[in-house]
């Protein structure tokens, strides 16, 4: 396991000040939802999925900045590696409840 994690783009309900990230970060989420930003592609779609692979946070979002901000859903796969699960326009993802689509 890591010790430090990249910080996720969505906040949290409980967003840890700067002194507790490094402690919070041991801990695993349920989920962790990245908004892709531009200049920022390689280290959202390389760099902070292995990183959350390897806490064993079992679901990633990432949310495209294209023009239907498209989220695809992924799931922690039995390898160890995330499987795109589903893709779908932000605003439909919106008018649903997250415990929707978490497993």
């Amino acid at each position: 396991m890591i010790n430090k994690l990249a910080r996720p783009c969505a906040p949290t309900l409980a967003q840890p000040r700067d002194e507790e990230f490094d402690h919070a970060t041991r801990l695993v989420a349920g989920f962790v939802v990245e908004i892709v930003s531009p200049g920022s592609e390689a280290m959202d779609s390389v760099t902070k999925v292995r990183e959350y692979a390897s806490a064993g946070i079992p679901q990633y979002w990432v949310v495209d900045r294209d023009g239907a901000q498209t989220v695809t859903l992924h799931r922690l796969s039995g390898d160890g590696t995330y499987e795109a699960r589903a893709r779908m326009p932000l605003a439909w993802l919106l008018q649903t409840a997250p415990a929707d689509h978490l497993d």
